[in-house]
């Protein structure tokens, strides 16, 4: 073999080097930035008097949600998938007095952003889900 047959190997071992190391640097920087929001939105929480900054509140969600898809396994995300479809049963048969129907719905919308990450793992789950979270539509009927 000559040296020329050789650099193409080397060459994508360090880009896949390098790849990793951007990735480990993105993740500690999202996990980093994940806590300082949840602190801010505590801070604010305790000043507001338990209420929430709804814009922290929605990208930290959202930021949580693709952070846990890239670590969770696909047994967890079935354990998950099942929660959130046995959460939605709940509040559509029985939802909590104090919920308003705007509530009820923001949490129909925060549990299909979790669901968006668990995507693939179980197809019939998920049609499952869609089907109650179809029926969020019936709270504005309330």
């Amino acid at each position: 073999m000559n040296d020329h047959d050789e650099e193409p190997h080397y060459e994508s071992m360090w880009m896949r080097l390098i790849s990793m190391i951007i990735v480990g640097v993105l993740m500690g920087f999202a996990q980093s930035l994940f806590w300082v929001i949840a602190v801010a939105q505590f801070i604010i929480m305790l000043v507001n008097k338990r209420e929430p900054n709804e814009q922290l509140s929605e990208f930290g969600t959202t930021m949580g949600v693709w952070m846990a898809k890239a670590h969770i396994s696909p047994q967890a995300k079935l354990v998950k998938l099942a929660d959130k479809i046995s959460n939605l049963r709940d509040i559509l048969a029985s939802p909590p007095a104090d919920w308003s129907p705007e509530r009820k719905q923001a949490y129909f919308d925060w549990a299909a952003a979790v669901v968006a990450g668990l995507r693939g793992v179980h197809p019939g789950l998920e049609a499952v889900f869609d089907g109650l979270y179809a029926r969020r539509l019936e709270f504005a009927a309330a």
